[in-house]
């Protein structure tokens, strides 16, 4: 935490009110015409009324086949949020660009922690999405979750994220069940320019970074680092505190080849809710790797190595969950051609060696996984493409898995495109779920066993999903998806037996375990919409609703909002301003509270309508950039789930300069 010191500013002392007066500093200088900065901000698009839909239509992804193509044919869903949409944000944390994402479920779970899904499978922690910073994940694979404020990425070097909702097994294997996350950052010698950021907000939050990139002849480098705390918006503890840093260089031999080494560190703490209890987690994530690319084929290599220190907040019991390293080694091969000019293959395999040594687990864990997979897109014609992909897994525990994907896109017209995809998908059980074991004292001498299970099988779904995107007028693009999702072989904590009555009350769990236990079946529909109004002024929609229910009893899946509904209007009054409104409304949830520390067999997610506005300052001419903006206008107080943070009015600032 920054505190103020004799003769000294810190960056609370400066605070919200500081930002504002920069802000207008800001305006007025931009009034003059000499440049002050070298470069301009590299962004795709500079604004609004610059972009063709058109374009936007047919922009360039890579997530969807692991190959670069057009959104328009991408054979699955993909939501793009880019550069400048990131820039204009002033958001805190990659979380909360999501929000504004259909289909994508996230939920604030302290204020330094967030929990991302899609598609009707929330959960806390959650751990069914695979994140990715440029094609590598990024999960901690003991419990499979993404523990987001230790990613050693900045804001400010983000591209693109690239959001793929729905079953991703049969190119990414294992955790891409809901979907995938690929955080797409800006290559060395993309954006040689120095870039620094500072954000603050009246309820404690106070960061601050870097980006810096430079070339000489074939050899590209890039450095970034930030720093952040943040205190919790309830209690005003400090509940966070994080330092990061990355580091990536790359020499390219000539146009066709090319060897990049990068590495990357993140070091603090942050607090996190798992439904019941508040965990602080204390520790280091590191990363260092190798990408060799040669014309069309790729190797790469990358390490990780979690450390973490736990304990509970509010269990004196078990107030200590000792130390766990988690170690990885990821090695991927992967080799694309063309059988004829309208037959493209794609095919590769992967190795991953996971390590874990932890106190709640009698011994060092560790398992081999071997992968391979196979992809072709054959196009009989300029509209008509077929996609067909299959990869398989071999997991030391579950076994083997072969994961199928295929799709077809039909393009009636240059601007409109229509998808059909049937995809499968698993998520195997993670270390804890298999190997996990820890005693909570009752009451003296007394303890409950939660237990792992090495005969668990994968969590399965089946996906079908028709979609269409297009211009519906010059002005505006249109997007549609409808799905039907089937899960079974859901992978939950249950309670295996229970203490005697008498002497303890009845019902009272003595032992609780990981089992398969039933499934959901869920169909939804997602919306989006892009309007260039005027020269100066857009709007942006986005709606989602879901019905899951239990395959069993049919009974609806209470902990799934069935609405949820984002719009934003952004006005662009003069060169150097531009003001957003945007809306936010999610229904009301229930939770299922039986296995937890509580007595309530189930509690409320509010449902919630929320109001955030933003002011943005940007001189054409100057590599600068002001923020002041405030969330939750209407300090609607509500919460996501029964056990994580209130939310409540934030009001920030941030200046950010290039040169």
């Amino acid at each position: 935490m920054i505190k103020k010191k004799e003769g000294t500013l810190s960056i609370r002392s400066f605070g919200v009110i500081g930002g504002f007066l920069l802000t207008i500093l800001i305006s007025a200088l931009g009034v003059g015409t000499e440049p002050l900065w070298a470069g301009e901000p590299h962004s795709e698009f500079d604004d609004f009324s610059e972009l063709d839909l058109d374009a936007l239509l047919n922009s360039t992804v890579i997530t969807a086949s692991k190959y670069a193509q057009k959104s328009s044919e991408s054979p699955v869903s993909v939501s793009i949020i880019t550069a400048e949409q990131i820039a204009a944000s002033g958001a805190r944390s990659i979380p909360e660009l999501l929000l504004s994402t259909p289909g994508l479920e996230v939920i604030t779970n302290t204020a330094s922690c967030f929990d991302v899904s899609a598609r009707g499978l929330n959960t806390i922690p959650s751990n069914n999405m695979l994140v990715m910073i440029d094609g590598r994940s990024v999960y901690a694979d003991f419990y499979g979750m993404t523990l987001w404020e230790f990613l050693p990425v900045s804001l400010e070097e983000i591209r693109s994220i690239e959001i793929i909702k729905g079953p991703g097994s049969a190119l990414y294997g294992a955790n891409a069940f809901a979907g995938v996350i690929n955080i797409i950052t800006y290559k060395p010698g993309e954006n040689d320019a120095t870039i620094l950021n500072v954000k603050a907000s009246h309820v404690g939050e106070e960061l601050s970074s870097f980006v810096h990139g430079n070339s000489y002849g074939p050899l590209s480098w890039k450095l970034s680092g930030g720093w952040e705390t943040t205190q919790n918006w309830e209690t005003e503890y400090q509940e966070e505190e994080m330092s990061r840093f990355n580091g990536e260089a790359i020499y390219r031999l000539n146009d066709e080849a090319s060897i990049s080494l990068f590495t990357g560190n993140s070091n603090g703490f942050m607090n996190m809710s798992t439904g019941s209890t508040i965990i602080n987690m204390d520790g280091q994530y590191q990363l260092a790797g190798a990408d060799l690319r040669w014309k069309n084929v790729s190797l790469r290599y990358f390490w990780t190595e979690w450390h973490l220190d736990g304990n509970f907040l509010d269990l004196i019991s078990i107030n200590d969950i000792g130390t766990l390293d988690n170690g990885i080694h990821d090695v991927e091969f992967q080799h694309s051609f063309s059988v004829e000019p309208s037959n493209f293959v794609l095919w590769g395999g992967n190795f991953r060696r996971k390590e874990v040594k932890w106190t709640l687990f009698q011994n060092s864990e560790e398992q081999n996984l071997h992968s391979a997979f196979l992809y072709d897109e054959w196009r009989p014609r300029g509209n008509l493409l077929f996609s067909l992909g299959v990869r398989y897994d071999d997991h030391p525990l579950v076994g083997e898995h072969i994961a199928p994907r295929g799709g077809i896109v039909y393009k009636p017209h240059e601007n409109h495109a229509l998808r059909l995809t049937y995809g499968e998908a698993y998520r195997d059980p993670t270390f804890l779920e298999s190997y996990g074991r820890a005693e909570i004292e009752l009451i003296p001498t007394v303890n409950i066993l939660v237990h792992g299970n090495e005969a668990l099988n994968s969590e399965e779904i089946r996906s079908l999903e028709l979609g269409y995107q297009g211009l519906l007028t010059k002005n505006v693009l249109g997007s549609v998806a409808l799905y039907r999702n089937r899960i079974r072989e859901v992978v939950q904590l249950s309670s295996l037996a229970y203490f005697p009555a008498p002497p303890f009350p009845e019902g009272i769990p003595s032992e609780f375990g990981f089992t398969n236990k039933g499934g959901w079946d869920i169909a939804g529909v997602e919306t989006s919409l892009d309007a260039l109004i005027t020269e100066w002024m857009k709007t942006r929609f986005g709606y989602s609703y879901i019905w899951a229910e239990d395959k069993d009893t049919g009974d609806r899946k209470i902990s799934t909002p069935r609405h949820t509904l984002v719009g934003e209007l952004i006005l662009m009054p003069h060169a150097i301003h531009s003001i957003s409104l945007m809306g936010r409304y999610r229904s009301a949830t229930e939770w299922d509270l039986t296995n937890f520390n509580t007595m309530e067999t189930e509690g409320p997610g509010d449902e919630y309508f929320v109001m955030d506005a933003r002011w943005r300052i940007r001189p054409r001419s100057r590599g600068v950039q002001a923020i002041v903006g405030v969330d939750n206008i209407l300090d609607r107080r509500y919460r996501d789930h029964p056990w994580t943070i209130e939310f409540r009015r934030r009001i920030y600032t941030s200046l950010c300069v290039e040169f």
